[in-house]
């Protein structure tokens, strides 16, 4: 299951197959909502939650982006949350900026653009340019660079509880035995 949390962050960032032996963190390269290339290499010392979402128009991600932003204060305080979506960078600064005049919630997470054209059953440029509906994702990515935790589950309104989060970034936070 492991291989295949990671095969969805390569996939993503348009990498083959092959390369899921190798740290995630030289692996991401994607644009931010400034324009700016964001990679898991610039996190490196630090714990890595790559949030998967289906788009500005989920939901469900927005739930999940909320429970997140909760968390920061406590369970996710030294974490840093990437936020993966198939939206344009204008899609998820509109995002945030609805939910912070609606919910009165700023979002603060790091909103990265995926293109449309790079899904996990896709590769760019083949099918109709359009993306699936894959489920929302979570990647705990550890201060190494490699894979801790993940979560994907197929009911898209699923997610992990606030517990389980916490358990999961203690270990991905906890020094790796040699």
């Amino acid at each position: 299951m492991k291989r295949l949390a990671a095969a969805v962050a390569l996939v993503l960032a348009g990498h083959a197959a092959a390369s899921l032996d190798r740290p995630l963190a030289p692996e991401i390269s994607l644009l931010d909502t400034e324009g700016k290339t964001v990679t898991l290499a610039e996190y490196r010392g630090r714990v890595v939650l790559l949030a998967f979402t289906r788009g500005a128009w989920c939901p469900a991600c927005l739930e999940q982006l909320l429970q997140l932003e909760r968390l920061k204060g406590t369970a996710l305080k030294s974490v840093a949350v990437l936020v993966v979506a198939p939206d344009p960078p204008e899609d998820s600064r509109a995002l945030v900026a609805t939910v912070e005049k609606q919910r009165r919630v700023r979002l603060t997470h790091r909103f990265l653009s995926a293109p449309r054209g790079r899904t996990l059953n896709r590769p760019a440029g083949e099918g109709d340019g359009k993306a699936p509906r894959l489920p929302p994702s979570l990647i705990l990515v550890d201060p190494e660079g490699r894979e801790a935790w993940h979560f994907v589950e197929r009911e898209h309104r699923m997610r992990p509880s606030d517990r389980e989060l916490a358990r999961a970034v203690a270990k991905a936070a906890a020094p790796r035995a040699p």
